[in-house]
């Protein structure tokens, strides 16, 4: 509205009113240069100041307006690529059926090798079209290659195998503010480029760590944010908060940090959950309840609404999901654990297993009062002492003698092994009258043996054996209460008992309970050591009772009412007992045997007295007994600190070796006091947890993919992520992920056109981490690409075994690999024992393995299928075309042979041949000589000799016949023979054998063709290395003669020959010497004479050895090794592939060139799931094509609608704008004429 200003008429002066008309004139002056500017811009608004609330809902208008014309931009972007995209796939579509049709033709029509030759080169025209089509590029990107639009989606490889190096990832774009649009097709989806997924069957449980996310848990499932309550059923109960809890740890930490008045909770992270304890000083009962509706204690798996007490709630498992940063050695199992609580504080341990697995479960930490071990002072702190129980077992014998109440139990007192397999030989061949000598530890054929004298007039005594035994001081002696009958010091020990042979040995592998009796007074201290293995005997109080006048004399006796163990020895209340009678009574008692304890450095003298001053409780057994696996810790008690006890056991070595000790910071009440609390013998740690399996790093895995065999190892691996780079990186054409269930990893191969597979590389690397794609679970009909096992009815497979043994297999009641693996290993012709052959998964790569490591068979192991059936090409195990097979395809074993001719005249009827009856070359060079010593008559005497490589045959030259030469040499058993008529065709056999000496000698014997021998080379060190150096085979060829000891043993008598003795048992090759005087040849020919190995001299390193060098050494001096089996390894037949355009168009390349119908037939149906899949992508297109032109319609309509709102709120009415400006033009014109009218100013107002 014009703002008229009226012309005054009060008093007003000059200044104020031109003051106003000013004003009023510059007023209307802004106006029409606001009303000239709308009009010339057409805009309403031209900055904030205008109209602030329309200049912002303009900007934002405006901001949204380019924000959908830069959409409408992208849509129609995208669509030239869709475009482009189905352009090139109706094209990769044309070229495809054009094959397809082609594979279905060769398929079903015989075709000459010309036409079949152009059919190939059409499939390769048409593979490099689809090359072409799969790497087009538009507008500068690939279309195929997913978001790696600059990278060539699939390369040729060198060996003709395709490989796409895109990703699945489609590269998008906005097709509206906030809705992202597809804008490619990568080149799986159109093409076909990476396998289906080797799942990896195997849950590789990852353990619990106290940074472990709680959103990690269940499985990825996670943990709900919520509250729950914990009462010890005493105070109020406590509210736990985990809504701000990121982790386990921040979990742990809020429970213990909340406990009920008064008391004191431990949360502690096992490596598959929690566990809540509780202080039992407080009493009550530890129970665990949600909170309202909240699910978060049934979730950390602590829920406990009964509770059990002061006990610990232990959680269940908690089911971690793989992370990238898992660690690898937190995988695949759990380790044994355990924590430790002494009273007290500052000294609680915690014992952790290194590696995973149930072996290190319930190995038991055993304190020892060592004061309760010997009868001198004990250990001072720091000197603690850790035995393993395999160190402390302690071998045992009965020496059952005839006669009643005479037997005597004998434990060793060393631990070392040097007492474990003596012999005790009873030698009753001298007048020794009532005594017994114990002779010193010898070896007698390889033996330790100890020979007991006793009288040959049955004069000895049980007594003076017993007391023979106590003073030798090698073994504790006891009743032998397990034969039933008593011990009766009296008995005598009948010279009946002469050769009686008893041999010590470890019959229980337990540790027994020991302690020792400090008796009052000189040399009477005892040990005893419970005669049972185990803990049974552990806690026993030793205890004297001197109340009753029983003279020299003593009783002993055993009590266990549950709660307490005793055993009680009775003597005389006047100090006559004496410390014989003590010993016979606690042998009498049966439960301990007793020797003397020198650790006083007292003599032990028998007669010495037991003072009543004795009386009391003198000794105690304390945790002494125990499982061989357990540790025994000797301490000084009471004041042996956690910190020792530490160190102690992480400086044994073989604790060490499995475990690691250290304090536990829960029980720590500050850091200078840590580790600094006593340890209390009456604790026994136990570790529990233990679970699964140790990674098998170093093994890796064979990946097979295409024509490329790589080999993956983990060695330097530390997370899940590095495992998966170390096949992404490989260069093996691989992709690995987590799989969708958080529990193991997938892998698949971008490489088409050949087989994909995944094995093991001598180890359990590939079946840990369940991705051996040929195992024990794999269905017999997925096997050759979903052909299965062709098999009929009937025997589908005969395995012939190495000696002659027929398996005849039938697989109709096989559905998996496991299963045939089962039919032939528990085939009834093939429980044997050493002589089974063993079926199994390939140690390296995939297939069926047969083991034929029968050292008796000489024949070859072969395997073939009926005339019907496909199984044994089918399984791998024989070549495609072939009906059986062997491990190679060298020739059989041959036995050597010799041909005995006579000089004529005599060479009528007489000659013949003989053969050895085992193939090989252990029976080349065998000399054929005739004597004429012993036989007499029509007789043959035969002997074979190995140390002289000599086949001796006695005759009577002028009436033993060749018949009878041949029958003799066949009942000897070395070598059959037969009339030999090449030159002779009538011979009969009747002629005479007149000559005599070496006429013959072996050959023509090869060796086995598929096994080794075992082998081991003998020498020795200067200056014995000349002329001793000799090497021996076994002849058994396997694996069995592997690890075979050879000792020289310097037992042999003067002037005696030397000779071998070989313990399979044992596995040992004992050779008898004279140290010092026996030579190389002497100990050949006792190992030739032996039989089952062969030795020769050794060149090596002495070019001139004639075995005539002494030997001085002795003990083993060598041991055999690289014996092997037979091994019939098969092919894999499991192999995966990438199913895709390329893989198909390979193949189809591959069996035209081959003439393989069968895979033609194949290759056609895979192409017609191509052009499925080809269809469905186009479709796709097609479908995403329409759905841009819906945005684009809907997007022009929203443009417009914005733009109008946009005008609506900046723009210009001009019609009001130009009604304003003229009526602003007029009222500032009127202003100009009352500014006029009111200064008509003359000269006179200037003067």
């Amino acid at each position: 509205m014009t703002r008229i200003i009226p012309v005054p008429s009060g008093r007003t002066s000059d200044y104020l009113l031109s003051q106003r008309l000013t004003n009023q004139m510059s007023a209307d002056q802004l106006d029409l240069l606001r009303l000239q500017t709308q009009i010339s811009t057409g805009r309403r608004v031209l900055s904030l100041s205008d109209d602030a609330p329309a200049a912002i809902r303009g900007v934002t208008l405006q901001s949204l307006l380019e924000q959908k014309t830069q959409i409408q931009t992208n849509l129609t972007t995208s669509q030239s690529y869709l475009a482009a995209t189905d352009v090139a796939l109706a094209n990769a579509a044309n070229t495809l059926n054009e094959m397809s049709g082609l594979a279905v033709r060769l398929s079903d029509t015989t075709f000459s090798d010309s036409e079949l030759a152009a059919a190939g080169e059409q499939v390769e025209r048409a593979i490099q079209q689809m090359m072409d089509l799969a790497n087009q590029q538009f507008r500068g990107r690939y279309l195929f290659s997913g978001s790696n639009t600059t990278t060539v989606p699939f390369q040729e490889l060198e060996n003709g195998l395709v490989q796409y190096q895109g990703n699945t990832t489609g590269l998008q774009s906005f097709a509206d503010i906030d809705l992202l649009f597809d804008t490619t097709v990568n080149g799986h989806d159109a093409f076909g480029a990476i396998s289906e997924q080797l799942k990896g069957l195997a849950d590789l449980n990852p353990v619990l760590t106290p940074s472990t996310k709680l959103s990690d848990l269940r499985g990825g499932k996670g943990i709900e944010k919520g509250s729950f309550q914990i009462s010890d059923g005493i105070s109020p109960p406590v509210t736990i908060d985990i809504s701000k809890a990121n982790t386990l740890a921040d979990v742990a930490r809020l429970i213990e940090s909340n406990p009920p008045a008064g008391r004191k909770l431990t949360a502690r992270i096992s490596d598959t959950g929690l566990i809540v304890d509780i202080d039992d000083a407080g009493g009550g009962n530890l129970t665990i309840r949600e909170l309202g509706g909240s699910r978060v204690a049934a979730q950390l798996g602590i829920l406990d609404t009964d509770g059990n007490l002061t006990n610990p709630i232990v959680g269940t498992d908690l089911n971690p999901k793989l992370t990238l940063t898992s660690k690898v050695e937190n995988l695949l199992g759990t380790r044994a654990n355990a924590v430790i609580e002494y009273p007290g504080t500052n000294n609680d341990i915690l014992i952790k297993a290194h590696d995973n697995g149930e072996s290190l479960n319930g190995v038991k930490i055993q304190l020892v009062d060592d004061n309760l071990l010997k009868a001198g002072a004990g250990i001072t702190r720091g000197n603690e002492i850790v035995n393993r129980g395999t160190d402390l077992l302690r071998p045992q014998t009965t020496l059952n003698f005839s006669g009643a109440d005479n037997n005597l139990l004998l434990t060793a007192n060393a631990t070392d092994g040097s007492l474990d397999g003596v012999q005790i030989v009873i030698d009753a061949t001298n007048n020794v009258g009532d005594s017994a000598v114990i002779g010193p530890t010898t070896l007698v054929d390889g033996v330790p043996t100890i020979t007991v004298q006793i009288d040959d007039t049955d004069e000895t005594t049980l007594q003076s054996l017993a007391n023979a035994f106590a003073a030798d001081g090698r073994f504790a002696i006891g009743g032998a209460a397990s034969t039933g009958e008593a011990f009766d010091p009296a008995s005598t020990i009948a010279s009946s008992n002469d050769g009686l042979i008893s041999t010590t040995g470890i019959t229980n592998q337990a540790v027994k309970s020991r302690a020792s009796l400090a008796l009052v007074g000189g040399g009477n201290d005892l040990t005893l050591i419970a005669n049972q293995a185990g803990e049974q005997f552990n806690d026993v109080e030793i205890v004297i009772d001197a109340s009753g006048d029983i003279g020299d004399a003593a009783t002993a006796s055993y009590s266990d009412n549950g709660s307490t163990r005793r055993l009680t020895i009775q003597i005389d209340d006047s100090n006559e007992t004496t410390l014989q009678s003590v010993i016979n009574a606690i042998a009498a008692e049966g439960s301990f045997s007793v020797t003397y304890d020198n650790g006083n450095g007292e003599s032990f003298n028998l007669a010495s007295a037991v003072p009543s001053s004795s009386a009391g409780t003198i000794g105690n057994t304390g945790n002494t007994g125990g499982a061989a696996d357990s540790y025994f810790v000797q301490v000084s008690s009471g004041t042996t600190t956690a910190d020792d006890l530490l160190r102690a056991l992480n400086d044994h070595a073989e604790f060490a070796s499995d475990f690691t000790a250290s304090i536990d910071p829960k029980d720590t009440t500050a850091e200078f006091l840590s580790a600094s609390g006593t340890v209390s013998t009456s604790v026994i740690g136990e570790t529990t947890g233990g679970s699964g399996v140790v990674f098998d790093r170093e093994s890796g895995i064979q990946v097979q993919n295409g024509t490329e065999s790589t080999i993956l190892t983990f060695d330097d691996v530390e997370t899940v992520e590095d495992l998966l780079n170390v096949f992404n990186r490989s260069g093996a054409g691989l992709v690995a992920e987590i799989n969708a269930s958080g529990n193991g990893i997938n892998v698949r191969s971008n490489i088409s056109g050949g087989d994909f597979s995944i094995g093991e590389n001598g180890g359990s690397t590939a079946t840990q981490l369940g991705l051996r794609s040929f195992n024990s679970d794999t269905v017999l009909t997925d096997l050759n690409f979903g052909r299965g096992v062709q098999g009929t009815d009937g025997t589908d497979l005969t395995i012939t075994r190495n000696d002659g043994v027929e398996l005849e297999i039938d697989l109709a009641t096989a559905k998996t690999v496991g299963d045939v693996l089962n039919l032939i290993n528990n085939h009834p012709k093939n429980l044997d024992g050493t002589n089974a052959i063993v079926a199994r998964l390939s140690e390296f790569g995939n297939g069926i393995e047969l083991i034929d490591d029968n050292p008796d068979g000489f024949g070859r192991l072969k395997v073939s299928q009926g005339v019907l059936s496909q199984a044994g090409v089918d399984l791998g195990l024989i070549p495609a075309g072939e009906t059986e097979a062997t491990v190679s395809n060298s020739p059989d074993a041959q036995p050597a042979t010799a041909t005995v001719r006579f000089d004529a005249p005599n060479n009528q009827n007489n000659a013949f041949k003989l053969t050895a009856n085992a193939p090989g070359i252990s029976y080349n060079n065998i000399q054929v000589e005739f004597v004429n010593s012993a036989a007499s008559g029509n007789q043959a005497l035969v002997n074979f000799d190995q140390a002289t490589q000599k086949l001796t045959i006695d005759v009577d030259p002028t009436l033993t016949s060749t018949n009878t030469v041949i029958a003799a040499i066949k009942a000897e058993g070395t070598f059959d023979a037969e009339l030999f008529s090449t030159e002779d065709a009538t011979n009969s056999g009747a002629g005479l054998i007149t000559q005599t000496g070496v006429l013959a000698t072996t050959n023509g014997g090869t060796p086995l063709a598929d096994s080794e021998s075992a082998t081991a080379d003998i020498t020795f060190a200067a200056p014995d290395h000349l002329n001793t150096a000799f090497t021996l085979v076994a002849k058994d060829a396997g694996t069995l003669r592997n690890g075979v000891r050879v000792i020289l043993d310097d037992s042999l008598a003067s002037g005696g020959v030397p000779n071998a003795t070989f313990a399979p048992g044992a596995n040992t090759l004992t050779i008898k010497i004279e140290a010092g005087v026996t030579t190389a040849n002497q100990v050949i020919a006792a190992i030739d004479q032996e039989g089952n190995f062969d030795a020769k001299l050794l060149f090596t390193n002495d070019a001139t050895n004639d075995g005539s060098g002494i030997i001085n050494s002795t003990g083993t001096v060598g041991t055999t090794s690289g014996g092997t089996a037979e091994v019939l390894t098969g092919r894999n037949v499991n192999a995966q592939e990438t199913k895709g355009i390329f893989n198909s168009l390979l193949r189809l390349k591959d069996a035209i060139a081959a003439k393989d119908v069968r895979e033609i037939s194949r290759v056609s149906e895979m192409m017609k799931q191509d052009i499925q899949r080809l269809s469905f992508t186009r479709g796709e297109l097609g479908a995403r094509d329409q759905h841009v032109d819906v945005l684009k319609a809907r997007g022009e309509d929203e443009i417009l609608e914005l733009k109008s709102n946009l005008s609506l709120e900046i723009d210009v009415d001009m019609i009001q704008a130009i009604t304003d400006m003229t009526a602003k033009q007029a009222s500032f014109q009127a202003s100009l004429q009352t500014a006029g009218q009111l200064y008509q100013l003359t000269l006179l107002d200037y003067i």
